[in-house]
């Protein structure tokens, strides 16, 4: 407490843009106490929010924006950073799927700002991918991190074809297939059917 009995401490918020309730509760060796309640709310001086995508698919070429805010009374400038890795193994493949992992920018007083990453998603990705997203300055650091699901381009197709089994051999001919399809299999199925009442 100071000469006046006002005290004062410093802690740590365990998650930001979080409204809190504040209770106090206050006494004296004689049992004199006084309680007061108050609400807090919570915010980072520097945030990022990437606008990040439900899915994407296997060769996708995308430019992920990501909006800087700077709520403190004065400028700041810093880094932000672009770091990707296969969700399921943990490796990281941010040098593979991103041309420039980090920019530096400068945010003047109260103003936001958007920042972009250009993402190439490979064509043997398989695994989602999580994406995290980071900002640094000289005295502040906030980050996001989003698991993105990867999806095929290629749609499946299946086609039925009548046939009849006679006395001889049966051959059963592939479908003409568009240039760019890719062969997936036959699947054979006999259905019964009624014989006929003479």
């Amino acid at each position: 407490a100071d000469k006046d009995g006002y005290y004062s401490f410093n802690f740590t918020m365990p998650e930001s843009v979080t409204e809190w309730n504040w209770k106090m509760l206050a006494h004296t060796k004689s049992t004199k106490f006084v309680y007061a309640e108050r609400k807090l709310n919570t915010q980072l001086p520097l945030m990022v929010q990437p606008n990040m995508p439900r899915l994407l698919y296997q060769g996708d070429r995308i430019v992920l924006l990501s909006r800087i805010t700077n709520l403190d009374s004065t400028d700041i400038g810093g880094k932000i950073i672009c770091k990707i890795e296969d969700a399921v193994t943990g490796n990281d493949l941010t040098a593979m799927l991103v041309i420039t992992t980090q920019k530096t920018f400068s945010i003047n007083k109260r103003s936001n700002i958007a920042e972009a990453f250009e993402i190439k998603v490979p064509q043997q990705q398989l695994n989602p991918l999580k994406i995290i997203i980071t900002v640094r300055s000289e005295n502040f650091a906030d980050g996001e991190d989003h698991i993105i699901p990867i999806l095929s381009p290629a749609i499946f197709v299946r086609e039925s074809i009548a046939f009849s089994l006679g006395k001889a051999d049966s051959s059963i001919q592939i479908p003409a297939l568009p240039t760019d399809a890719k062969f997936f299999g036959i699947g054979l199925g006999i259905q019964p059917k009624p014989q006929s009442a003479l």
